[in-house]
């Protein structure tokens, strides 16, 4: 990550860990794409992505956008995990 580049691409990987994160960059939906983008077909997401205060460090408090795309492109597993489907 840069100051010209914000939201660098990802390497390939199988697991994603972003427990409270989405909520504290300004296009959530950019850093999804990037992690979905690199991430193999039945990979692994974890994380808490629901609405937050809007505060100093919750710069993006509204994650509806986020949580749609996630249902088109994973399946719940359980409290907070999700299996890549497309």
């Amino acid at each position: 990550m840069s100051s010209e580049n914000l939201y660098p691409l990802l390497p390939a990987h199988t697991i994603c860990l972003a427990n409270e994160v989405l909520e504290h960059v300004f296009n959530p939906l950019i850093v999804y794409e990037n992690i979905h983008r690199s991430m193999a077909a039945g990979g692994l997401l974890f994380g808490n992505f629901s609405d937050h205060e809007k505060g100093l460090l919750h710069v993006t408090p509204n994650l509806a956008p986020l949580r749609a795309k996630i249902q088109e492109d994973y399946e719940p597993l359980g409290v907070k995990l999700y299996r890549k489907i497309r």
